[in-house]
């Protein structure tokens, strides 16, 4: 530990020490024990997996994101340079534009990959066929434009580094090759060894697991692209869709972030001029403005919001795989987005048999009392869930407190069960907190305040401890604690929400 931050850590060590013993008191005196304290031991069939095989994979992959995009970011700038040196690219924002000369150098280096891959698979005649037709193609082509063998060479790895869909194992293999085009960012987020790790861990468990979508075309124009960075997963093995939001990295995603002001929680997002005219959008409450604009405002590049987009991307993959369940995740601003991207999904009765997972990591606050009403009531009619993970000592989670130029202020509420971490070098130490923000519990409400003061933040060290190596850290070492308690059971606890479920028939999956 650096010797400067160790009086730091000692003072907001004894404030976590104090909270954690005057919320003791309290339980005590008021007859409320803790979640860890309450009977959990319900029967495990047909529920959830535990809190640890539910946020482990989530972390890793809410981490993978963040150096797989970045990856693609480089290469595309390499493929960028090549290219314009080739007069086949003017801009970078030309890198996936149809209108180009380049165009037809990457469908045909595209298209050999794809061939190529379907062969290997298959052993198809056609598809052997159709891979020596994209070599010849991309023979002729690097004729054409005086393109040589080691460039074209060159030319195609930095297209297959931008191609999906993408098994996570061939991410581990772009990784390992081209890791060191990213000493910074490594430098920044965690080092190669853990971004290695995170995609070794997801490759054990589903190696074919694919990344069947990815938009972050935007960020190879700069860092002030006014657009989100997000991956869509499919797990066959697991029948999972995965949504994730990468956190922040440009100085847009920061900006985002200050925007501490709230607006109304219209949903439907963007989709078109006349629709926005139209005034049958449903007001959920009020979120952060920042957050909504990036998710369900108009993007800068055109067309329809994200979150809209996202919601239709997902349909497709339902309809193609009915029985798959929807997981929605993120770190930090990625975490924001998610908890937002899952509320859309849930609560316009787009997959009505299906309900939709939330696992956010570090995440600030979305919204005010009423959105977290609006999303209670989707809680209780089982149609959304959500574990929000925090670390002691990470500042994020306890911003922004409230609105500025609004008067009065209007208070950010946090939504969802919170999984909170502590750092321990003692046995007896306690190593994580369960709540939930119970309904019309102002004794709840003080116990989570206490819980959530700043005060727990101030080190020099704040940084570290909102990054994914410490959440990893953490939560491996209530790795067993934590295999003992499922989602469903502690949403079914009365004690810990507040609240029954709604009586409804029920067909989630």
């Amino acid at each position: 530990m650096n010797v400067l931050a160790l009086p730091f850590e000692v003072a907001t060590t004894a404030v976590t020490t104090t909270v954690q013993a005057v919320d003791k008191g309290l339980s005590l005196v008021l007859g409320q024990p803790s979640v860890e304290e309450l009977d959990t031991q319900t029967s495990k069939e047909n529920m959830s997996p535990n809190l640890y095989s539910l946020a482990e994979p989530m972390i890793d992959l809410s981490g993978i994101v963040y150096g797989f995009t970045t990856l693609r970011k480089k290469a595309a700038n390499k493929l960028f340079d090549l290219a314009f040196e080739k007069g086949l690219l003017k801009s970078r924002s030309e890198i996936f534009a149809d209108n180009t000369d380049f165009a037809a150098v990457r469908n045909a280096a595209v298209g050999s990959i794809q061939s190529l891959k379907a062969f290997e698979k298959t052993g198809n005649p056609q598809d052997a066929e159709f891979y020596r037709q994209c070599v010849n193609e991309l023979k002729e082509l690097g004729d054409k434009y005086i393109i040589g063998p080691g460039d074209m060479a060159l030319m195609k790895d930095y297209i297959s580094l931008l191609y999906y869909p993408k098994a996570i194992h061939e991410i581990k293999a772009d990784f390992t090759l081209h890791s060191g085009w990213m000493k910074l960012f490594l430098s920044l987020f965690g080092g190669k060894e853990f971004n290695l790790k995170a995609i070794l861990d997801c490759c054990d468990k589903d190696p074919d697991a694919k990344v069947v979508y990815v938009d972050d075309s935007h960020a190879i124009g700069g860092p002030l692209s006014r657009e989100l960075t997000y991956a869509i997963a499919v797990s066959e093995k697991y029948q999972q869709i995965y949504v994730v939001f990468r956190g922040s990295i440009t100085a847009n995603d920061w900006i985002t972030n200050i925007q501490v002001n709230m607006c109304d929680f219209l949903l439907p997002g963007f989709t078109s001029q006349k629709a926005e005219k139209d005034d049958k959008k449903v007001n959920f409450g009020k979120v952060h403005s920042g957050f909504y604009e990036y998710l369900f405002k108009a993007p800068q590049s055109g067309g329809i919001s994200k979150g809209e987009e996202i919601t239709g991307i997902v349909r497709g993959l339902k309809d193609k795989y009915p029985s798959y369940r929807i997981a929605v995740t993120g770190h930090s601003l990625g975490g924001a987005l998610s908890t937002m991207m899952a509320f859309r999904l849930a609560a316009l009765n787009d997959f009505p048999d299906t309900k939709i997972m939330n696992i956010s990591f570090a995440s600030p606050f979305v919204g005010n009392q009423s959105f977290r009403n609006s999303f209670q009531k989707l809680e209780k009619q089982k149609k959304l869930m959500h574990l929000r993970v925090s670390n002691d000592g990470d500042a994020v989670p306890l911003i922004p407190p409230t609105t500025l130029t609004s008067i009065p202020p209007i208070a950010y509420k946090h939504v969802g069960v919170n999984l909170r971490l502590y750092k321990t070098f003692l046995p007896i130490q306690k190593k994580f907190r369960i709540s939930y923000p119970t309904e019309d519990s102002l004794v709840n409400e003080m116990r989570n305040a206490a819980h959530n003061n700043i005060l727990t933040a101030v080190s020099p060290l704040v940084i570290n401890k909102h990054l994914c190596p410490e959440y990893t850290d953490r939560l491996d070492n209530c790795m067993e604690e934590l295999k003992n308690i499922t989602l469903d059971e502690l949403y079914a606890n009365e004690k810990l929400t507040g609240w029954k479920f709604d009586e409804v028939p029920e067909k989630t999956a």
